[in-house]
């Protein structure tokens, strides 16, 4: 056996053999094995352990004595000629007892460097448990920086699969070492504990990072690129209605949404379930955090042709899409080409696996279809995925495929990006340089083939021990460079492992290190929720919505240190200047009314003006209705009209329980707000509780304070002209009084609610239907106001309340003065009046006799109520509509 000392393949510089590793390597804190497992490895010793060597030989191996430790005898690798893959050289321990699915094992061993090429002055060996063929289960997969001690290791972990003695593989695999290396190891042990001991119990060896400390030097330089390219500076003048500037004014710029792009694969079937609770604080979740994505699988192509299931399908999929893009939401498509026969469909498998000649026109005609049927809805694609080991097809067909496959994408929508996917470029220490450059090759051939390639994606699946953060800006940088016409994006950012505030802190430096890259398009993770996560412990939220340290670590930095929210104070000529991340921003006053918006872009030089104090014409700004919460149909829906051309700012409130102090009876214990566009069956807001930033809000639109009351539901949001209906209901089916309320909190913008309506159960006494309403400006303001009934039947609403009777009061210091009151709007001497206005701003006829109530008034600016009641305590379902007429 040859001696790796008689190898003089590179001369050692002592400054990299020994001294402090401490941030680079295993944290080396005193542990002891608990007691009460099973030896599993009871033959195992470095003579008797499968080994294999590899082509080349990847490495080399030798049985060294061992002194001064509690094992006599080690295994020393020489690694000559690594490959970047861990288990091209590997030795092999072999389990000599069976293990069940979610067993606990402990694996113990040392390790220690002895000569390196590594910079770092460490070693480096990829410890991995996994099952036999063909699927190669891995329980666990740690990357393990050595320096030159001797270390002790814990590595516990969960059993994936149920194994016979003699399947489960302890093995150490040395083929992605990057660089010529030698290393030692020995005092191989492995105990099974079964359920008997949780990972929580059991020691384990912490590991770190190079770049994790906080006055690591990459910051600056990060911080200094983020500053560079991913801001710019704004202007805003603040004026007063006649357009002169206004001095020592404070007014708010707060960004809404970001330019780059942050983003998460997400699940067709969850975003379409509007029955689950769980699929609605999903839908939330993408919205608070997001403003990206993909859809996980359902584009791949067996999804597209039904073979993942029934919980896929394309209608569900465009309507998913759909959904995304109305909430402002950038998609990505993924994938049109997965080139091996394991991850096409069935069919088109068997087809390769023959060298049928009839694939590649079949890829083709897949490529026309789903681009097709999604046109608009995606602004990139991964048109290739994975070629490294997903090869089948260019093998048999011929590798200039790849060229025209991107031909195909770019001819069916233009603009779209198109990307190359694919992973551990980034991750597994960013030491598998075979598979770097073969990614160039692959992105060089594609271009000189005439391939309209846009982009170069880096999906960023990280193990627990993740690669250099300067390993990764070397390797972005590696790729800039060569291919400096081609955008970049990281795709499916994860990590994985048990120590949360690694993972947390790897997150945060990772996603800055990208964010600083100014050929970096967006940062993508592969899911955020552990029910759907394809690895569970990689998710930001566990299964019962728990935010972790990863999550938290997201939220605080996409949310709000990359977030700008200034307040400025203008100068004598009006003017505010600032610096912010790119992105849409709204302006507001200081009591939180909106005044104006923009979009900042690293080169804007535009200036925002905006208006304080300008008088307006008379229009509906809030609207409240009071009324009893059922279940089904009977649950209460208000809805609103908004005319103009831009965002309208809206705080939307459902109260139940603070009702109570207010000596409101029966109130709905936990409401619950869901936001509709009119036509719409997917919510595009669902809302159950509120955050206490809303108070300050709430204040200044003179909404009465929630105080304790958590469990009542508010949100703001920023919509576009349309209409929309809001439901509310009681959370788990619950029922009760509730109160609804839409406030404008905007209403100096020139885009207002038209006409506000609800409809809902319609009681006796305290549990009539109680509507509200502010009208704004300077001027009176003509309002029709309805109480529906018996023309809800028109429409299948069954239990209609039969004979309305509505009751206008303008509120008054003391009390509510009574305007106006009808029963029939067919026996109004203004009944003629009131047919030609419903019809101008769109209401539906109401039949003559049939009963329905209506009123037509000019009204002052000020606050309003309208009592919806039957007549002779009659009960059932009613609607209160009150509508701006121009």
């Amino acid at each position: 056996m040859t001696s790796f000392r008689a190898l003089p393949f590179f001369r050692l510089r002592p400054s990299l053999v020994a001294g402090a590793f401490a941030a680079l390597v295993a944290t080396a804190i005193a542990q002891e094995i608990p007691t009460g497992g099973s030896e599993m490895l009871v033959e195992a010793t470095p003579g008797t352990a499968g080994y294999y060597t590899g082509d080349g030989p990847v490495t080399s191996r030798e049985i060294v004595a061992v002194t001064g430790q509690s094992f006599a005898e080690a295994t020393r690798i020489a690694t000559l000629n690594p490959t970047g893959q861990f288990y091209s050289s590997a030795v092999t321990f072999t389990s000599d007892r069976s293990v069940a699915d979610n067993d606990v094992v402990l694996l113990h061993f040392f390790a220690r460097m002895i000569e390196t090429t590594d910079e770092s002055g460490t070693a480096v060996m990829e410890v991995y448990v996994e099952g036999p063929a063909p699927g190669y289960t891995k329980s666990v997969t740690k990357r393990v920086n050595v320096a030159g001690a001797w270390q002790e290791f814990f590595v516990p972990f969960e059993v994936d699969g149920n194994y016979s003695a003699g399947q489960l593989g302890f093995k150490f695999g040395f083929g992605a070492t990057g660089r010529p290396q030698v290393i030692e190891f020995g005092g191989v042990e492995a105990f099974w504990y079964g359920t008997s001991k949780t990972l929580a119990e059991m020691p384990r060896t912490s590991f770190d990072y190079p770049g994790r400390a906080a006055d690591a030097p990459w910051r600056a330089e990060a911080a200094a690129r983020i500053d560079q390219h991913r801001k710019g500076n704004y202007a805003v003048k603040v004026m007063d209605g006649e357009g002169t500037p206004l001095a020592d004014t404070s007014v708010r710029v707060r960004q809404v949404k970001h330019a780059f792009e942050f983003g998460t694969a997400m699940v067709a079937s969850r975003i379409m379930d509007s029955s689950s609770a769980d699929a609605a604080t999903y839908r939330q979740k993408i919205l608070e955090l997001f403003n990206s994505g993909t859809l996980e699988n359902d584009t791949k192509w067996p999804a597209w042709l039904g073979q993942f299931g029934s919980s896929f399908n394309q209608p569900q999929t465009v309507a998913a899409l759909q959904w995304a893009q109305q909430k402002g939401l950038t998609m990505r498509g993924h994938v049109l080409v997965w080139p091996s026969e394991r991850n096409l469909p069935n069919q088109i498998g068997t087809l390769v696996s023959a060298s049928d000649p009839s694939v590649p026109g079949l890829i083709t005609a897949h490529i026309v279809d789903v681009m097709g049927t999604t046109r608009g809805l995606f602004t990139d694609w991964d048109v290739i995925n994975e070629p490294f080991d997903n090869f089948d097809v260019m093998e048999n067909y011929g590798y200039d495929l790849m060229a025209e496959w991107f031909k195909t994408a770019g001819a069916q929508e233009s603009g779209v990006g198109l990307f190359i996917n694919d992973y551990g470029i980034l991750s597994g220490g960013g030491l598998n340089q075979e598979k770097q450059d073969a990614y160039a090759v692959s992105i060089n051939r594609i271009k000189s083939d005439g391939g309209p390639i846009t982009g170069v994606a880096f999906q960023g699946h990280f193990s627990g021990t993740p690669t250099s953060i300067t390993k990764v800006w070397e390797i972005l940088e590696r790729y800039a460079t060569e291919f400096p016409d081609l955008d970049m994006r990281v795709t499916e950012f994860d990590i994985t492992g048990d120590d949360e505030a690694l993972k947390a802190d790897y997150l945060r430096d990772c996603y800055t290190i990208a964010f600083s890259h100014p050929k970096m398009l967006g940062i993508q993770m592969w899911g955020f929720w552990e029910t759907a996560h394809w690895r569970a412990e990689s998710a930001l939220y566990g299964a019962d919505w728990t935010e972790r340290a990863l999550g938290e670590s997201y939220r605080e930095l996409v949310t709000e240190t990359w977030r700008t929210n200034a307040v400025g104070v203008s100068g004598t000529d009006g003017m505010i200047t600032g610096r912010g991340f790119a992105g849409d921003y709204v302006v507001e006053d200081m009591s939180g009314r909106w005044l104006g918006q923009f979009t900042l872009t690293k080169d804007s030089s535009a200036v925002t003006p905006v208006v304080i104090g300008a008088s307006s014409g008379g229009r509906l700004s809030n609207l409240s209705t009071r009324g009893a919460v059922g279940t089904g149909s009977d649950i209460m829906v208000a809805g609103f009209v908004i005319e103009g051309s831009t965002v309208k700012d809206l705080v939307i409130r459902a109260v139940g329980p603070r009702l109570g102090d207010f000596g409101v009876p029966g109130t709905l214990a936990d409401p619950q707000v869901l936001v509709f566009r009119s036509g719409e069956t997917v919510p595009m807001a669902e809302v159950d509780g509120w955050d206490i930033s809303l108070s300050s809000i709430f204040q200044t639109l003179g909404a009465f304070s929630l105080e304790t009351d958590t469990a009542s539901a508010a949100t703001r949001l920023q919509l576009s002209p349309g209409a929309y209906t809001v439901h509310v209901k009681g959370v788990a089916d619950g029922t009760g009084v509730a109160l609804v309320e839409v406030y404008d909190a905007a209403a100096h913008v020139p885009v207002q609610m038209t006409n506000l309506s609800t409809r809902g159960a319609v009681g006796t006494g305290a549990n009539i239907m109680v509507a509200g309403f502010v009208i704004t400006g300077d001027v009176p303001q003509r309002v029709l106001v309805r109480g529906v009934g018996p023309a809800l039947t028109d429409f299948g609403v069954t239990g209609a309340l039969a004979d309305p009777v509505l009751r206008l009061f303008r509120s008054t210091s003391t009390g509510g003065e009574l305007l106006q009151t009808n029963q029939d709007w067919s026996a109004a001497t203004n009944a003629a009046q009131i047919a030609s206005t419903a019809a101008t701003v769109g209401g539906f006829a109401l039949e003559v006799g049939a009963g329905d109530a209506s009123l037509l008034v000019d009204l002052a600016p000020g606050s309003y109520t309208v009592e919806l009641a039957g007549a002779n305590d009659g009960t059932g379902v009613g609607l209160i509509e009150v509508y701006r007429v121009p």
